[in-house]
């Protein structure tokens, strides 16, 4: 056979129509990707032939400026396997057909179309290993769900721990179209959550560096609540519109200067966030029969066919002169109509939305805000059910935990938050310390530490192990934060939170 068959790794590319080529183009991918498997359209066109070999592709990867490095190329047709574009096999080719070379195989768009719904978070395309894969997304998904079934309330959790999910993790992160689109599998449906701005141009999504603010603004409204409750009010009387000043938000945020203009703007932006972003829950079946919506008792008689809508924040309300001020200082805020509906009807478990003071603080990294919206449903007391523990591999416990960061970095961040809880005690630990990292964090006691001859289900490559276990003297989630009724601590409104 000619050189064609003797060098490098193989392609299989068929032909493909305008509007077929075109559908390639519109994948979410990068443009160095997108740009390379141009260049196979073209190599297919010029040798003729649905079989070519990275020798020929290499004259179209140059014109389009891309690197024709054999490593390289590997490199790129090894994440499009990963996502779902190439099929990977092997060709045997000669006359006695002992020579065997990698053949990459487009695969047909309708089916590449379909696998890529399924990356998640399109911002984790961005990071330092760039490839997101679908499989991992997917298990990740099943993973967390089904750490969840014996969760309570799981209701709470779909605001504080699912949808972290299908945020951005900082306000300054940039979303391509301001959209994130979330593909999950359970059990016999597909559910797809779709994230996006609907308020005005230049909103921008809520993030995890918005949490602080979410926090202290539901605490706020919390007190807000008991405060009517002792005044005689009845829960279902309650209306959903709630004094604001901001003033009282940056001292719950323990903000140096909780006067300053600077920082009302930073606190409105994140509740303006919160007000702009919208989830949009989207089901093949009709959501009053959805088991999805069910797991997560989600369902209200005004939800809408196919699709359910959720905000944080349903509006605000600026009572200030803006003509005079750079930054609002006093709103009225409503919640979003399904997690007022949380909150009104279910007084028995809405000490879930309640936070201890440190995670009101900016200076909480966002890992550390997804690890405790995680930790709160899964480990907690309830009443003639077991307690509850985490004993499991680092990594694996990452990939359930935030499966769009790479291991590497969420190691890195939560080490980094876990020693910034242990008062100075622990500074100089490094992950080959032979004594365990040991940290009270928010009511969880979280210990890292390294197994030196793990068992088959716990080795990992690096076998650090993370074990989370409850404190049930805690305020917020030990074993008599139920019995309190009041959740202000009787200082006002603004102290509402039990610290």
């Amino acid at each position: 056979m000619g050189s064609r068959d003797k060098t490098g790794a193989h392609f299989e590319v068929s032909e493909q129509s305008l509007d077929e080529q075109s559908r390639f183009a519109k994948l979410p991918l990068r443009d160095r990707e997108i740009e390379f498997l141009k260049a196979a359209f073209a190599t297919r066109l010029l040798v003729g032939q649905d079989l070519f070999t990275s020798v020929e592709l290499v004259e179209q990867l140059n014109q389009r400026g891309l690197p024709v490095a054999r490593a390289t190329i590997d490199r790129y047709c090894r994440n499009f396997s990963e996502l779902g574009v190439f099929d990977a096999t092997f060709r045997k080719f000669g006359e006695t057909r002992s020579v065997k070379r990698r053949l990459w195989r487009l695969r047909d768009i309708n089916d590449v179309e379909k696998d890529l719904r399924n990356v998640i978070h399109p911002q984790a395309r961005s990071a330092k290993n760039p490839i997101l894969r679908s499989k991992r997304i997917r298990e990740s998904n099943t993973q967390y769900l089904n750490t969840l079934e014996n969760a309570t309330p799981r209701s709470e959790n779909f605001w504080f721990g699912f949808l972290d999910r299908c945020m951005a993790r900082s306000a300054t992160e940039k979303i391509p179209g301001n959209v994130i689109v979330s593909e999950l599998p359970f059990q016999n449906e597909r559910v797809i959550i779709e994230t996006s701005t609907q308020t005005h141009d230049g909103a921008r999504l809520a993030a995890w560096t918005d949490k602080p603010v979410m926090r202290a603004l539901l605490t706020q409204i919390l007190g807000l609540i008991e405060d009517r409750l002792m005044q005689g009010q009845r829960l279902e009387e309650l209306q959903n519109a709630f004094p604001i000043d901001l003033v009282d938000i940056a001292e719950l945020m323990s903000l140096e200067q909780p006067h300053n203009t600077g920082n009302h703007e930073r606190i409105f932006s994140s509740i303006s966030a919160l007000e702009s972003t919208r989830f949009d829950v989207k089901l093949e079946s009709d959501p009053s029969v959805s088991e999805f919506m069910k797991y997560f008792n989600l369902n209200q008689g005004d939800t809408p066919v196919r699709e359910s809508h959720f905000r944080f924040i349903g509006h605000v309300d600026i009572l200030d002169d803006m003509d005079h001020r750079q930054a609002p200082r006093k709103l009225v805020v409503s919640l979003g109509v399904h997690l007022w509906h949380r909150i009104q009807n279910n007084a028995e478990t809405k000490a879930i939305f309640r936070s201890h003071q440190v995670m009101l603080s900016t200076k909480v990294s966002g890992v550390m805000h997804v690890l405790y919206d995680y930790l709160r449903p899964v480990i907690y007391k309830v009443k003639n059910k077991p307690e509850r523990t985490i004993n499991r591999p680092l990594q694996h416990f990452a990939a359930t935990l935030v499966p769009t960061i790479e291991y590497s970095e969420f190691k890195k961040k939560l080490i980094a938050g876990l020693k910034a809880h242990s008062k100075g005690i622990q500074d100089d630990w490094n992950e080959d310390s032979e004594d365990p990292l040991e940290v009270l964090f928010c009511g969880y006691f979280i210990t890292i530490f390294r197994i030196i001859d793990p068992e088959p289900e716990y080795k990992t490559k690096d076998n650090l192990i993370i074990q989370v276990q409850r404190d049930p003297k805690d305020p917020i989630i030990g074993d008599q934060s139920k019995k309190i009724s009041r959740l202000s601590s009787g200082k006002g409104p603004n102290q509402s939170a039990l610290f």
